[in-house]
């Protein structure tokens, strides 16, 4: 579910990550999925890609 935080309780966990150097900053569950998506499709790129790699001579003898 899609919904920003209570803006005191936002404000107090924001106070306490900034004291550590960590900054707080609300991300619509939009734009996760969308991201997420995206990931998805550039690791099975690279996974597919990589799995076409021709074979060397090394391998090429073992297996003959």
């Amino acid at each position: 579910m899609d919904r920003p935080l209570e803006d005191g309780k936002r404000k107090m966990i924001a106070g306490e990550l900034e004291s550590k150097n960590i900054y707080f900053q609300e991300v619509t569950l939009a734009v996760i999925e969308k991201k997420a998506f995206y990931t998805d499709v550039l690791l099975g790129l690279v996974f597919f890609f990589d799995s076409r790699k021709p074979k060397t001579d090394a391998e090429g003898a073992s297996n003959a």
